[in-house]
């Protein structure tokens, strides 16, 4: 058996007893692409040989990979030998003859500055008037900047995700604790409380305008109704690329969570 029908083989097989995501599938086919690319499709399986994997890694080293997506791309690599081991087509995976010891980069995390963040959160409450009468419709200017007002404000006051908080619904707020019910990764759920009354006052806003702004018109708008923030692809603040010359200034389709993203 080829290289080129081994993985056509082990991708039909393989996914169609494990269970992974749309994503997880793509990179697997990208990486075992890559490797069949280096050592050529017509190449027996039997007869790969460790010397053809280490030289596969000092390739990608070479093209400037990070040792993180090197270890990715090898960890594709054992799932496929294994899965052909188990079938009984070789006697043995050539990974088991290879250490695989790339130091791990340490990268910081990008932040922002306290001084940044105040100017951005500033910015927003110059544009937003609280005060202002009922709106209407989602997509009023208006409803948008205390929409992403309300937004920056549970960011910085509470530290939540991005992903977090436009996931959030509706029932998720809590008045009486001025809290928010937070669901994060792996299925974990916290209270992420507000601590200040601006931050608070920003949320309550929102949430009067949102009960007026009429989302009915379509089935979509009726699911989104249970949703805190609403997920329209339109622009988000239009000013908010400019605050305190912070980022760029996002594109009209931007979804609310490129929008809190790049502006964060």
């Amino acid at each position: 058996m080829n290289f080129s029908n081994a993985r056509d083989g082990f991708l039909e097989g393989y996914f169609s007893t494990c269970r992974r995501s749309a994503k997880t599938q793509a990179a697997y086919r990208i990486d075992l692409a890559q490797l069949e690319k280096h050592i050529g499709a017509d190449k027996a399986l039997q007869a790969i040989e460790p010397s053809n994997l280490e030289a596969w890694a000092t390739a990608m080293r070479s093209d400037g990979y990070t040792g993180v997506s090197i270890r990715r791309k090898f960890a594709t690599a054992r799932v496929f030998f294994v899965y052909w081991l188990r079938k009984g087509i070789i006697d043995q995976s050539p990974l088991w003859r290879i250490r695989l010891d790339l130091v791990r980069e340490l990268v910081l995390p990008r932040s922002v500055s306290p001084a940044d963040a105040k100017r951005l959160i500033e910015a927003g409450w110059r544009d937003v008037d609280t005060s202002c009468k009922a709106v209407l419709t989602p997509r009023d200017r208006r409803f948008l900047r205390l929409r992403d007002l309300a937004g920056l404000e549970i960011l910085f006051a509470t530290g939540m995700r991005v992903g977090e908080l436009v996931s959030l619904r509706l029932q998720d707020w809590q008045e009486e604790e001025s809290s928010l019910l937070v669901r994060g990764k792996g299925s974990r759920q916290r209270l992420a409380f507000l601590p200040d009354e601006r931050s608070l006052k920003a949320v309550q806003a929102y949430l009067w305008h949102r009960t007026k702004a009429n989302l009915s018109h379509d089935a979509g708008e009726r699911r989104r109704q249970r949703d805190f923030n609403p997920r329209h692809r339109q622009e988000s603040h239009p000013d908010c690329g400019d605050c305190g010359n912070i980022g760029a200034r996002n594109p009209p389709h931007d979804s609310p969570h490129r929008g809190y993203t790049t502006a964060a």
